[in-house]
């Protein structure tokens, strides 16, 4: 297996490409579309995993330099079949409990199975450590505290996780150590909340497109990668409410009039809108 020093490839600012087309996801996914739907949703971890290889495929991190790391999805289908069906089965018959361990699960099977490649040919590894037994102990608690507040404590526990996740998460080559760190705080992501949905409801609806993209802001905002050398560097999301909103109504509209076909289109904007103003750059001390 051949690498190289990974974070040391790319300089920064450097951002997320997606080249993917309307149809391309179409020619991709539509035979799979048709078998999930003639056997009533089965072959759809088989679809689910086609659709996460195209993505992967079709996405790049580049920086000006033209440097780039590319991905590619490896998982299975079948492999994703048994996880789905003896995640649903357990977690069904211990009355939710075994969910924090089912989610885990699916976790480490899409992170793991995501391959990622520099333009030297070295490859980057991902892997996580997380346990369904640390989930449950992170977030049983926070689960509770959802309920007795009606709600009100749902950002804290947004924010613990993603906390979870990203300390599990191991980014490494040979001689470089990519650690993530999520600095979101419960009570930041409480106002956005408080005013997103305060203002979706006075607009009737249309302000959750400005709602959505904030949040995405926050949750990229709020992430900082640190290399094994000790360099900090920011997750950042520059796509604006406007263009969301622009986005899904076209979509919408097409879908609708085109009897569904456009949607492969629609959902590739959507992935587009996701990657492309996704950048990364120097963290800065406050």
């Amino acid at each position: 297996m051949k690498r190289s020093s990974g974070a040391g490839t790319l300089s920064v600012p450097c951002r997320f490409v997606f080249t993917g087309t309307g149809a391309g996801l179409f020619s991709e996914l539509i035979v799979g579309l048709i078998l999930t739907v003639l056997t009533l949703g089965l072959y759809s971890p088989w679809f689910i995993c086609r659709l996460a290889d195209w993505v992967a495929r079709y996405t790049r991190l580049t920086d000006h330099r033209g440097r780039s790391v590319n991905f590619a999805f490896v998982g299975d289908g079948g492999d994703l079949f048994a996880t789905l069906i003896v995640g649903t089965i357990l977690t069904f018959f211990t009355l939710g409990i075994y969910s924090f361990w089912f989610s885990v699960n699916l976790t480490r099977f899409f992170l793991e199975n995501l391959v990622a490649e520099d333009t030297n040919g070295g490859e980057i590894e991902i892997s996580f450590h997380g346990t369904g037994a640390d989930l449950f102990a992170r977030i049983f608690v926070d689960y509770i505290l959802t309920i007795v507040t009606l709600g009100i404590y749902t950002p804290w526990m947004i924010c613990n996780l993603h906390r979870f996740y990203y300390e599990n998460t191991r980014i490494h080559t040979d001689d470089t150590r990519l650690a993530l760190t999520f600095t979101g705080t419960g009570g930041e992501l409480f106002v956005t909340y408080v005013v997103g949905y305060i203002l979706t409801l006075l607009t009737l609806g249309l302000y959750s497109f400005w709602f959505q993209v904030n949040l995405m802001r926050f949750t990229s905002g709020n992430t900082t990668v640190t290399t094994s050398n000790g360099s900090r560097y920011r997750v950042d999301f520059t796509g604006t409410g406007a263009e969301f909103f622009v986005i899904n109504v076209v979509g919408i509209v097409l879908s609708f009039l085109t009897l569904g076909i456009y949607y492969f289109w629609f959902l590739n904007n959507l992935i587009r809108f996701q990657t492309d103003y996704l950048e990364v750059d120097h963290a800065h001390d406050d």
